[in-house]
């Protein structure tokens, strides 16, 4: 997996792909804890290179939205694929995020 993190004016763009699961979801939870400890809580999550995404990296979402909701930020998604959204709509996580397909879209939002 790759993750790398674009600073814009509102926000945050972080691009991972790859697999989001138990051997990687650790360089997503690098990469934020890294914007929360810089103060910075407006994040856009550029998934569209993820493939597939496990509990692992359910559980990381969860935890850095609630993050950001705690000091009134956000955590955008944009580019689900099919399987990746599949995995969000079982878990029950698609009501609780802000879906985009278009990553200026997630951008401009904030």
């Amino acid at each position: 997996m790759e993750v790398s993190t674009t600073k814009h004016e509102n926000c945050d763009v972080v691009e991972v792909s790859g697999k989001l699961d138990h051997s990687t979801h650790y360089m997503l939870d690098d990469a934020l804890r890294g914007l929360f400890e810089a103060g910075r809580y407006n994040i856009v999550l550029d998934m569209s290179g993820v493939d597939f995404m496990s509990s692992s990296g359910l559980r990381i979402l969860a935890d850095g939205r609630a993050t950001c909701r705690r000091n009134q930020g956000g955590l955008m998604l944009v580019g689900l694929q099919e399987r990746v959204y599949e995995t969000l709509d079982i878990a029950g996580f698609v009501d609780h995020f802000s879906l985009f397909d278009d990553l200026q879209a997630a951008v401009d939002s904030f």
